[in-house]
Formats: C-alpha cells, structure tokens, sequence
C-alpha cells in the first residue's frame, strides 16, 4: 500500500491516472462503468482514510482498487470506479458505514455519477436509485483538469481561456509600456497554462486563442479596439538573439513538458507508471523501451 507521502506528491500522474482510468468506460463491455464525484466538507483535514481502507480490505476489495481510491483523493471531494450491480451496492454500503462510525456526511445535493453516454436510461435510473446521486454529464472536474471519455473537445478547455481575460481586465485602461507588458505576459500569463499543460494536450483552437489573447494585449495601444500587430506570434517567440522577444510558444511548452512525463515513465517507479506500463506495454518494462 502507497504511504501517504507517496500519494499525495503527485498531483498531475493522479490527473493522469484518472484520465486514463475513465478513456476505458467507452470501451466495448465496459458501458456500464462510471466514477461517483463526492462532496464531503473538508474531506482531505476529516475523513478517516485509514478506515475506509480497512473496510475496503475487509470486503475483499483488490489492493489495486484500494490503491485507485487512494489516489484519487482531492481536497473536497474524491472519485471511485464502480461496476454494475453489487460492486456498487458495496461500495454505498462502505459509505453509509463511514457516515454512522465518523458522523460525517455526503452532501448529496453536490455529489454526482457520471457513466457513459450510450447506457441505457433503466440502468442509468438504476444507479441513481443505489446512490441517491444525480446524473452528470462528461467532462468532470478532477484538480483543476477536465476529465472525459470521448474525442477532446475546444469547450473543455474554455475556463483556461476565461482565467486568462479574467486576468486582463484587471490590466486594461492602464497605461503601461511594452516591457512592462513582455514582463507581464512572461511571469503572469504564460504561467497560467502551464498546470493544465503538464496533464493534458488542449486542443489547437485552444492554444492559437491564448496566443491571439497574448498577442493582442501586447499590441494594444488603447482599451478597446484592434491595433496594428507589427510582427507574427510566432517571430516574437523566437529568443532575443534571433530577433524575437523571447516569449514562450504553449507549443513548445506543451511538448516540453510531455517529454518530461516521458522520462519520469521511464525511469521512476509510481503507481501512474506501473498503470501505463501494464497497460500499454505489456511484459516490456517503462527503462527497457525503445
């Protein structure tokens, strides 16, 4: 069992294993798997997770379903995979137990059951019986990253996209130099991708609209309205020594930071690794390759 130091560093391999964890309910065979969202107040400070284990073990739960539990925990709500029929009952029966012995109860009204959009809607008022939950609808929210199971879509990524002009607005109407404004983009908006970088590949839509956004408020000579761009994104990206500005292309820093995931694959040993390494590479170990 992973100690708590080693569960809770990792933040984006726990968004990672959880994408590829829901990718697999579209599967065929596998439609009636789905992940229950839980509202618990002040999960993370409160909630006995030694216990919940142990009941977990005691009903005869895999360690590695405990262990994909005890990945999955965020700070005010947790996901578990749940198949149909008893898994699930069992798994409210663990809850209900947890609820009596800790006194500390789901908020239903905020919890919720995602499955795959092609269940049947018997089964789907099946689960929503057994939990008490309402239904929702892909993508959930899991640390700040959209999790789905189907083809990425521009709309997943459209709060990244309003963060960074909620940013802006706080900036407009001043009057500020072009330094200031290349300092501003450097240290303030090109950091505000790089979480959901590291996780996840937005779609290019996403990734030309924060650069239309970038370069429009380092050209802008007034408030409103457009101004004359004197050179292409991509040209003022290139290092000062090239006659560029020395901005960052999300381009390059998306790729960058997924080769970086590509060498801690292969050289570390987590429970994230040891997911992809059964399941993409069979009897082949993450070092060995090629």
């Amino acid at each position: 069992m992973y100690k708590l130091w080693d569960i809770t560093r990792g933040i984006i391999e726990n968004v990672l294993l959880a994408q590829e964890i829901v990718t697999d309910i579209r599967k065929r065979g596998k439609l009636a798997n789905g992940v229950i969202k839980l509202d618990m107040a002040k999960a993370y400070d409160r909630v006995s997770w030694s216990y919940l284990i142990k009941v977990l073990s005691r009903m005869g739960f895999a360690s590695q379903f405990i262990d994909m539990i005890w990945r999955l925990i965020a700070n005010n709500w947790y996901s578990i995979l749940f198949n149909e029929g008893e898994s699930l009952k069992r798994i409210m029966k663990i809850l209900q137990e947890y609820e009596a012995i800790a006194g500390q109860l789901i908020n239903k009204g905020k919890s919720a059951f995602y499955m795959h959009d092609k269940i049947s809607g018997a089964l789907s008022q099946q689960v929503e019986q057994i939990t008490g939950f309402k239904r929702d609808q892909f993508p959930l929210t899991y640390l700040g990253c959209p999790i789905f199971h189907s083809r990425r879509k521009k709309g997943y990524y459209n709060d990244l996209i309003k963060k960074v002009k909620n940013k802006l607005q706080n900036w407009k109407g001043k009057l500020l130099s072009f330094g200031g404004k290349a300092v501003l983009i450097n240290s303030v908006l090109q950091s505000i991708p790089i979480y959901m970088l590291s996780a996840v590949v937005p779609t290019k839509y996403t990734i030309n609209e924060l650069h239309k956004i970038f370069a429009r408020f380092y050209w802008s000579t007034k408030e409103e309205g457009k101004s004359r761009h004197w050179s292409s994104w991509d040209k003022i990206c290139l290092p000062k020594e090239e006659g560029g500005l020395g901005f960052r292309s999300l381009d390059d820093v998306s790729k960058a930071l997924f080769a970086k995931l590509w060498w801690k694959f292969r050289t570390s040993n987590t429970l994230w690794s040891a997911f992809m390494w059964n399941k993409y590479c069979k009897k082949n170990k993450p070092t060995e390759v090629q």
